[in-house]
Formats: structure tokens, C-alpha cells, sequence
């Protein structure tokens, strides 16, 4: 029989990858991290509970769209605030069952520090995936059977990407994943690819295997990485790029394409979704510094509060990215106000110092942002 797929070849799992040509983007991550690091040195408590809730909500959100699975984004919001912020009003709580078991998981994924184990991996499992007897879908059950493809297009017209190993092989397969992802000394950003990867491939429940994929990277770089990782959602980042995530799931799992089990072209791809999670954070830390920074500056003068409303939301969009400037018009439709009222209220934000006139916009396309001096 002609090898098709990777796990066919004799030298499964023995992946191919140098580590050392991973050393320019591993040290920029690095340095990044270290970025984020020193700018939350300067968020107050309230924010970072806010970036922490955002982050560990798009990252389970996010996971399931991958798959096609839309959840409510605000019950999940809600189960993490309950889970994470002592002050949380219940009377604000959207959660159900399903998302508070959701953020149980994810949270037990970030701070759970022993080891990975066949155990752990179906107890998720079984969070993750609704019971379907129709495909025989067992949660928590390693799949007995070997008819495993991961198909598209119509019926008659289907097309299959990829075929897993066979049943008798999971247990095997699982352990040289599991010994790897708990006692490698290979670099956590280059280990969670690689593991991450190797986990689909193994395929060994009937569903759930990509999001519990993702969720394995998720594991090994909060593990290695610390508390910051928490910050952090790849899963937000892989579904931005979603078709080249299978893309390179499949060209990586087929021998006709990969012929020597390599994985650099992964490994480089996965890494950039790991730096671009981190700038993502990095923009919404120096959005909220910034703010800070702005009210602090202009604490000793008197607002009404029409203008701390509408400096408010300028600042919620970025000091430079209010699109198409603040306008009289813009001014009224946000406050409710009249058009006179709002002229004044843009005339002494102007004399304060707080709004300066773009630049080149006069009379009635006269345009408005926050002055950078403050």
C-alpha cells in the first residue's frame, strides 16, 4: 500500500526541525514579553482585570469559531468575571452552565502546573465535545475505530485532507506526546508547536482534537511563560488565519508534501501567531497607559460631564485613531446635545489645552483630537 500520510513513514514521530533556526524570532518574542511585563508595572487593578477577562474570553471564544462553534461571548465574559473578580455583581451575570465549565477548563489549563496525562486530556475532552451518537462521538473517550478523516466538500464530491492513525496506535502515540510535552527541555515556544501539531495528528478523540490542540500549546507556554501568559490568546490569532492554519495542518501531515517529517514552516508559523497575540496585548496595554497617563495630567481641571463623556471615548479609541476626527456634529450625536451647547463645550476643551484643530480642517469640516501634550 502507497504511503500516504506521515504517521505511515517509518520515522514517525521523529519530527525534523533545528531548534537554533528558531533563535532571532524566539529572542523578539522574548523581548516582547518582557515589553508587556514592564508596561502592566503601570495598569492599575481594574484594568488588568479587564485585560485579563478580554483575553481569556477571546481565546475561548475563539477556539470553538475555529471549529464553527459559536458561543455566547457574553455568558462566557460573565463566567470568567465570576471566576476571576472578587467584586463581580451576580446581578450582571450572564453565565450558564456550559460557559462556567468552559472557563473552568481553561483556567485549570493556565494554572494547573502538573503534568499532562491521558487523564486530563479526556476529562477536557469531554468538557469540550457534546455527546453524538449519530458519529459516534463518545466525549472522553479515545476513538476505537480507524476510519478517522478530517473531509470537505459535497456529498459524492468530498475531499479528505487527512486520515489519523489507527485505533490501536493512540495509546502508544499519546505516551511519546505526553513524555515529550512533560519532560522536553526543547524551548516552550518551539514545544508547544511542535506538540501542539503532533496532537492533531495523533487525532485521538471522535471531536474536539483542534481545540484541545490549541489548548495543549496553551498549557506548555502558560506553564513555561508565567502569570503573563494569561494576557495572551493565540487562539484569537490562529482564527484571523484560519485557512492557512489548515493549509499547513495538511501540507505538514502528508507525505507527498512532507517527505521528511519537517516542521520549520509550522514551527515559523506558529511562532508568529504567538508574537502577534503578544503585539495585539501590547496595543491594548499602551491604549490603557495612555489613558492613565491623560487623566492624570488634566486631574486639576473642572470638566462637565458632556466632556469627560467624549474624551472618554476618544481615548477608548486611541488618541490618533477617532476615525474622521472629532466634529460638531460628532460632538452632538454623542452627547445630546444642541449644536451651540457643544460649540462651547469644544471651545473651552480647546482653551484647556485638551483638543487641538487638525491640521488643514477649517470651518465647518473643522475636525478635533486630543492634544498629545497632555
Amino acid at each position: 500500500m502507497k504511503k500516504k500520510w506521515i504517521w505511515q513513514d517509518a520515522c514517525y514521530p521523529d519530527f525534523k526541525y533545528d531548534s537554533y533556526d528558531f533563535i532571532s524570532e524566539i529572542s523578539k518574542i522574548s523581548y516582547d514579553i518582557g515589553l508587556c511585563e514592564g508596561v502592566l508595572n503601570f495598569i492599575d487593578d481594574v484594568s488588568e482585570l479587564d485585560i485579563t477577562t478580554k483575553s481569556i474570553t477571546d481565546d475561548i471564544v475563539s477556539n470553538s469559531l475555529i471549529e464553527g462553534e459559536l458561543l455566547q461571548r457574553e455568558s462566557i465574559r460573565s463566567s470568567v468575571r465570576k471566576k476571576i473578580d472578587p467584586h463581580w455583581m451576580m446581578d450582571h451575570d450572564n453565565s450558564t452552565q456550559k460557559s462556567d465549565i468552559l472557563v473552568d477548563l481553561f483556567i485549570d489549563i493556565m494554572t494547573n502546573k502538573k503534568e499532562m496525562t491521558k487523564q486530563r486530556l479526556s476529562k477536557y475532552n469531554k468538557i469540550l465535545v457534546d455527546k453524538n451518537n449519530f458519529f459516534d462521538v463518545h466525549p472522553g473517550k479515545f476513538r476505537d475505530y480507524d476510519d478517522m478523516q478530517i473531509v470537505s466538500g459535497a456529498f459524492g464530491k468530498e475531499k479528505v485532507h487527512y486520515q489519523a492513525p489507527a485505533a490501536k496506535d493512540i495509546e502508544k502515540d499519546l505516551n511519546k506526546l505526553l513524555y515529550f510535552i512533560n519532560n522536553s527541555k526543547e524551548h516552550p515556544f518551539i514545544k508547544s508547536a511542535v506538540s501542539h501539531f503532533w496532537f492533531v495528528t495523533i487525532h485521538p478523540f471522535g471531536d474536539g482534537n483542534g481545540r484541545l490542540g490549541r489548548l495543549i500549546a496553551d498549557f506548555i507556554l502558560s506553564k513555561e511563560i508565567g502569570n503573563i501568559y494569561r494576557f495572551f490568546s493565540i487562539s484569537s490569532q490562529i482564527n484571523k488565519d484560519k485557512k492557512r492554519y489548515y493549509e499547513l495542518l495538511e501540507k505538514h501531515q502528508n507525505i507527498a508534501t512532507n517527505p521528511q517529517l519537517k516542521l520549520n514552516d509550522w514551527i515559523y508559523w506558529h511562532l508568529g501567531i504567538l508574537e502577534k497575540a503578544i503585539n495585539e496585548t501590547m496595543l491594548v496595554l499602551k491604549k490603557i497607559n495612555q489613558k492613565i497617563i491623560f487623566w492624570q495630567n488634566i486631574k486639576d481641571i473642572e470638566l462637565n460631564s458632556r466632556q469627560k463623556k467624549v474624551i472618554t471615548k476618544l481615548l477608548d479609541f486611541g488618541i490618533d485613531n477617532f476615525k474622521g476626527g472629532l466634529s460638531t456634529k460628532k460632538y452632538v450625536s454623542m452627547t445630546k446635545v444642541s449644536e451651540a451647547t457643544a460649540k462651547r463645550d469644544i471651545s473651552a476643551l480647546l482653551k484647556m489645552g485638551i483638543l487641538v484643530k487638525e491640521e488643514g480642517s477649517n470651518g465647518r469640516n473643522t475636525r478635533y483630537q486630543l492634544s498629545h501634550n497632555n
